[in-house]
């Protein structure tokens, strides 16, 4: 398995450090799943400005008790410096929010991307090795209130 840093070394200096930010709903009762969104950022910062919009597109939508933590959230200065500390370190960054009837995941991570495409950069091509997946490479997930 690839870390970061190893792909990095093998693809050259047209790579850098991409953050995937996604947006996702579950539903309770039937277990179904939705794709609400996702962006590919170039920095830590603007994966945070991705998250703070999402988050206040949901809270925007769900009722005022639901919507508090998301409100808290968006205001919380210092949750914000956590999750850049954490992208910034390699890590996924989490944010679960939830009604009666549905949690919202709302997540950032980093992700190499070549420069010259904003494309996530094919490790088999030139390597032989395979880049590692999220779910290998990223397992510590950071919510807030944590």
């Amino acid at each position: 398995m690839l870390t970061l840093d190893e792909l990095h070394a093998l693809q050259g200096p047209a790579l850098r450090h991409g953050y995937w930010c996604e947006a996702i709903a579950h539903t309770h009762q039937d277990g179904c799943v939705f794709w609400l969104g996702s962006h590919l950022t170039a920095t830590p910062r603007l994966a945070l400005r991705w998250l703070r919009s999402r988050v206040r597109d949901v809270a925007d939508q769900l009722d005022p008790a639901p919507a508090h933590p998301a409100r808290c959230w968006l205001d919380d200065q210092t949750e914000h410096e956590r999750a850049l500390a954490a992208l910034v370190g390699g890590e996924l960054y989490a944010l679960t929010l939830a009604d009666d009837t549905t949690r919202y995941l709302l997540s950032a991570r980093p992700n190499p991307m070549d420069c010259a495409t904003g494309q996530l950069p094919d490790a088999g091509a030139s390597s032989g090795q395979q880049a590692p997946t999220c779910a290998e490479q990223f397992t510590r997930y950071m919510t807030w209130g944590e």
